[in-house]
């Protein structure tokens, strides 16, 4: 087989995998302009008027903007504890070596293969004895316990990767270690904190379980993922609802995804492979 139909027969493959990728996205587009009795007819056909009307009342329904501001803040918060403590402490481990924290981070390592759901009834308990259950800043905390392992092991290998004569000519300076760190060491670490700062958003976003767990009881708390069950009753599912607010809920994670999709290439690489 010469070059050219090797690259023919490449492309199509290329092609049939994006198409198969895309489907979804098509089906949930097309399908939210559509009434209920023209979804059950047929998915995949274009809708003959497009109602664009199924949106005003898929915000209606979920309380839109209330739930959009609950997970931003959430988003917000947790992502800043990730940034301020979980990067710190990668960088403590790697700079401080020794039996103690040689055994924190590899036991931080191994929490990264625990599944949420095996330790979800003990964190419900811990949260609700130190009353953070039903708010905000309580599921911050929680993100926070659960994703932290992961910045550390991209924060440790990245640092590896630094230089210790800055931070000595830091403190010849006469900078302090906090000041040392976050104007000398911090900056340098801008793309694997970008990049799981990235990755943290589509996990806070898009999580349904531990707000679930969390906030579930209370409306006032909603999520966007959570809001979504609203639109799904015992008996009948809205589609015409249902999928409006389901593109709706992903805009802002397919939005980050496409402008920030190198800084992810480029931080994964940075955290794991230097040093």
């Amino acid at each position: 087989m010469n070059l050219k139909k090797k690259n023919i027969l490449l492309t199509a493959v290329m092609v049939l995998m994006a198409a198969i990728v895309l489907l979804p996205f098509y089906l949930v587009l097309v399908n939210s302009f559509k009434t209920l009795p023209e979804i059950g007819e047929d998915i995949m056909s274009i809708p003959k008027i497009w109602h664009v009307e199924n949106y005003a009342r898929a915000m209606e329904k979920m309380n839109f903007w209330h739930t959009m501001m609950n997970t931003l803040v959430i988003t917000f918060i947790a992502s800043f504890l990730h940034i301020l403590f979980a990067t710190m402490a990668g960088y403590w481990l790697i700079r401080h070596p020794g039996k103690l924290n040689n055994l924190l981070y590899f036991l931080l390592i191994a929490a990264m293969a625990v599944p949420f759901q095996s330790i979800m009834i003990p964190v419900i308990s811990i949260t609700k004895w130190f009353h953070l259950h039903g708010s905000l800043l309580g599921i911050s905390f929680v993100y926070l316990g659960m994703g932290c392992s992961t910045v550390v092991f991209l924060t440790y290998g990245a640092v590896k990767s630094i230089p210790t004569e800055l931070e000595e000519a830091a403190i010849m300076d006469g900078c302090t270690p906090f000041s040392m760190y976050f104007l000398v060491i911090f900056p340098l670490l801008r793309t694997i904190v970008l990049t799981y700062s990235i990755l943290n958003v589509f996990w806070f976003w898009n999580d349904y379980l531990t707000p679930q767990l969390m906030l579930g009881t209370k409306k006032s708390m909603y999520t966007m993922q959570i809001a979504l069950k609203v639109f799904s009753g015992e008996y009948l599912v809205r589609w015409d609802y249902l999928l409006p607010a389901v593109v709706l809920a992903m805009i802002l994670p397919v939005a980050v995804f496409i402008i920030c999709q190198r800084s992810i290439i480029d931080g994964m690489v940075s955290g794991a492979v230097k040093g």
